[in-house]
């Protein structure tokens, strides 16, 4: 069975693994390795913060990637990955679909947003598969689609 469960402190340290493995830095905006003293911080602060949710994507037992939304007025900006070892499983569109359906639940009205690299190939390919709409930038695209919880 594949869910989102919700962020606790103890997933810290996986989070710390899972953003400083390659291929997440390569599609990172930022490709710099992260300190651990900047994560700690980083992840304090967003888990404080009332507009942020951070998921993990399980699959029975294991956690196999991470979802995070950020919430500014009525805009969702996303950030995923999936661990490496998971890749090319589907489950890149799985977590997404997921956290559409739990947007659903809270809000009446969302618009998801992600902004993916160009040379982020799998990533383009999944939002485009699910209906995301495209604007594209000198070096990315920003994915959007309205959530609406009468869908």
């Amino acid at each position: 069975m594949k869910y989102l469960r919700d962020v606790i402190l103890t997933d810290m340290d996986l989070l710390f693994q899972w953003v400083n493995e390659t291929e997440v830095r390569k599609n990172s905006f930022n490709i710099e390795m992260i300190k651990y003293e900047n994560h700690i911080r980083w992840f304090h602060d967003r888990y404080q913060d009332n507009n942020c949710f951070m998921y993990i994507l399980m699959d029975n037992d294991t956690p196999v990637g991470q979802i995070r939304l950020e919430y500014k007025d009525n805009i969702a900006y996303i950030d995923y990955s999936i661990q490496k070892n998971y890749r090319k499983k589907g489950y890149g569109t799985v977590i997404i679909k997921l956290i559409e359906n739990k947007v659903r639940e809270i809000y009446d009205r969302t618009i998801l947003v992600a902004n993916v690299k160009k040379s982020n190939i799998h990533s383009i390919m999944r939002f485009r598969n699910l209906g995301y709409s495209c604007i594209e930038y000198n070096d990315y695209f920003e994915f959007s689609k309205e959530i609406d919880n009468t869908m």
